[in-house]
């Protein structure tokens, strides 16, 4: 069965929770991905997911944006088809826009990875425009 990596796709590595966030165009095609983790007293809060958010999540967890990275999307479902990474529910929409916003306003995120996903993000919502117009007519 193929692997779904699209955005808001989840899978787990060392106990932690990663999410496709943004698919930068290639070749080879690179996927953005942060990384979530306990809520701790210094934790960046710019988005606090809380138990019932993912089906993974049981408690206050931050996303990480400072742990931000682009990865091949090849070599993520390379790592995945061989048992690496563990597969984790898809996020649901509304979450993942809340993720993705936050990583757009992070003072945390890695300045490479914002510039990326700025214009990944206007791509992606060029797109729906484009896709809901075609619907309309």
């Amino acid at each position: 069965m193929p692997i779904d990596c699209r955005c808001g796709f989840s899978f787990r590595l060392r106990g932690h929770l990663w999410v496709i966030v943004a698919e930068l165009p290639g070749p080879p095609v690179q996927v953005v991905i942060v990384s979530l983790t306990t809520k701790r007293a210094d934790s960046d809060t710019t988005v606090v997911l809380r138990s019932g958010d993912h089906p993974f999540i049981k408690h206050d967890t931050i996303i990480s944006y400072s742990d931000a990275r682009q990865i091949s999307k090849n070599d993520l479902i390379d790592r995945i088809e061989r048992k690496f990474f563990g597969i984790s529910e898809i996020f649901a929409e509304d979450k993942l826009k809340i993720i993705q916003r936050g990583l757009l306003i992070s003072p945390h995120t890695p300045k490479e990875i914002k510039s990326l996903c700025r214009v990944a993000f206007k791509e992606m919502s060029s797109s729906e425009e484009s896709a809901t117009d075609n619907t309309l007519n």
